[in-house]
C-alpha cells in the first residue's frame, strides 16, 4: 500500500461536496494562462458554485491577492464556505484576502479596478457591461459556459460592443495514454467536452 497526500485536483475531484457543476481541474489550470493570473492580483469570481474555483483561485493569488466571490443563493455560499474551510483545514490557509458577497451580478458588480472578472453564470452576457465597468483598462474578462448557445450569445455582445479586443474561446480537451511493456495506446475513455472557455481583454474608450 502506497499512501500519499491528495492533490488539489484529487480533492476537487474526490472530496468537494458538489452541490453545483464544477469547473474542471483541467480547465481550472487553463484559468491560469488566459487570466495571466498572478500572487497579488485582484480578481473577482461571479457564480461562487461549490468553491472549486474559489479554492484554486485562493492558492493562485495568495499571498497578498484578493478574491471576490459573488453568489445570490445563500446555500451555494454556505456549502463553499464549508469547502473552502475543509481544504483550509487540511492544506493551510495561503493567506489570500477573500470576500464573499451575496448579490445578484447580473445588477451589480461590488468591486473596480479588477485584474481579472471570471463569470461563472448562465448569462454571462447580462453582466458584460458591468464588467468592464469593474475592470481596470487592459484587465481580462474570463466566463465559463457549458453549451455553445451561450457562446455565441455571449461572444457576439462582446464583439459588437465597444470596449472589448482579443475576444478568444477555446476547448480542452484530455486524452490519457496506457504504457507498458512493448505497448502503448490511448485509454478507451477520455474526457473530452466539460465547457468553454471564453476570453476577453477590456481597453479603454
Amino acid at each position: 500500500m502506497v499512501c500519499l497526500r491528495p492533490t488539489l485536483e484529487d480533492y476537487i475531484l474526490k472530496r468537494l461536496k458538489r452541490t453545483t457543476s464544477i469547473i474542471h481541474p483541467k480547465d481550472l489550470a487553463s484559468l491560469v494562462v488566459r487570466g495571466d493570473l498572478t500572487p497579488g492580483a485582484r480578481v473577482l469570481e461571479a457564480g461562487i458554485g461549490s468553491g472549486a474555483a474559489t479554492i484554486f483561485l485562493l492558492r493562485c493569488l495568495a499571498p497578498d491577492g484578493l478574491l471576490i466571490s459573488c453568489e445570490r443563493r445563500s446555500e451555494f455560499i454556505a456549502n463553499a464556505k464549508s469547502n473552502v474551510e475543509d481544504f483550509h483545514s487540511l492544506y493551510g490557509d495561503p493567506g489570500t484576502k477573500h470576500e464573499i458577497v451575496e448579490i445578484d451580478v447580473y445588477e451589480d458588480l461590488p468591486a473596480e479596478d479588477l485584474d481579472v472578472l471570471l463569470l461563472d453564470v448562465p448569462e454571462p452576457q447580462r453582466s458584460v457591461s458591468l464588467a468592464w465597468k469593474a475592470l481596470r483598462p487592459g484587465g481580462t474578462l474570463l466566463s465559463w459556459l457549458p453549451t455553445v448557445t451561450q457562446v455565441y450569445t455571449l461572444v457576439r455582445m462582446l464583439q459588437e460592443e465597444p470596449g472589448w479586443e482579443v475576444i478568444e474561446t477555446r476547448e480542452l480537451l484530455e486524452r490519457s495514454w496506457e504504457v507498458a511493456e512493448q505497448a502503448m495506446r490511448p485509454f478507451h475513455r477520455m474526457v473530452a467536452h466539460t465547457g468553454f472557455l471564453i476570453r476577453a481583454r477590456r481597453v479603454a474608450l
